[in-house]
């Protein structure tokens, strides 16, 4: 069963496409596989609805073009993390949507949409890289992976370039497992720093398209 979304030449301005539904794993899932994602509102009047977004343009790192700032290679010949895939994912969930972590200091990363991820990951359909000093969680980024459509939603760090660490690793593998480009929705000044950017919607969907989504989840995620 598949939840069909509004053709997304319906958006405005913002890119908001339509309201409604949940965020469980049939409309999660649902939206990502017509190039659709989810962005709950702060404001007091939305806090309760499903809002859907479809950007025009939208924000990638094209793993063809990537570069690593010598600053940065610099700092991870120094490497003191270490960097795990799909550990620890409820607390790097939670985390990230910490608003202590954020400025200004507000989440999108609902308890309804946390709920939902957790049930994507569930069925292996989200994954999380984690970065670990010592042995404690000080980073780490959660996203979607359906086939091999990859996202990257959302990081978080307690110490300094421990989300570097971990956007670098993915960045890394994926390119290991072949995949061409990572959704990152937006352009973030870090993920401009290692090479995102923004691309049209026609482009992004054209290359959303070339994605396998029936790619087993374990050739690139091991659980």
């Amino acid at each position: 069963m598949r939840i069909d979304f509004p053709p997304l030449h319906e958006t405005d301005d913002d890119g908001f496409l339509c309201h409604g539904g949940k965020y469980d794993l049939l409309h999660l899932q649902s939206a990502y596989e017509q190039g659709i994602f989810p962005w709950p509102s702060s404001d007091k009047g939305l806090k309760n609805v499903c809002l859907w977004f479809a950007p025009d343009p939208r924000g990638i790192i094209d793993l063809s073009q990537i570069h690593f700032p010598k600053s940065f290679l610099k700092i991870f010949k120094k490497n003191p993390f270490t960097v795990e895939f799909n550990r620890d994912f409820e607390t790097v969930i939670k985390h990230c949507a910490n608003p202590l972590h954020r400025n200004p200091p507000e989440t999108w990363i609902t308890p309804e949409l946390q709920l939902g991820i957790l049930e994507l990951f569930q069925a292996k359909k989200a994954y999380c890289v984690s970065t670990y000093l010592e042995g404690k969680l000080v980073g780490g980024l959660y996203g979607v992976c359906l086939g091999n459509f990859i996202t990257a939603e959302s990081m978080f760090f307690l110490e300094s370039h421990a989300s570097k660490f971990a956007l670098h690793h993915l960045i890394n593998h994926c390119k290991n497992k072949k995949i061409s480009f990572i959704d990152t929705q937006m352009v973030t000044p870090l993920v401009e720093l290692f090479g995102g950017l923004y691309i049209s919607r026609d482009s992004f969907m054209n290359r959303f398209k070339n994605c396998d989504l029936s790619y087993p989840y374990e050739k690139i995620f091991n659980r």
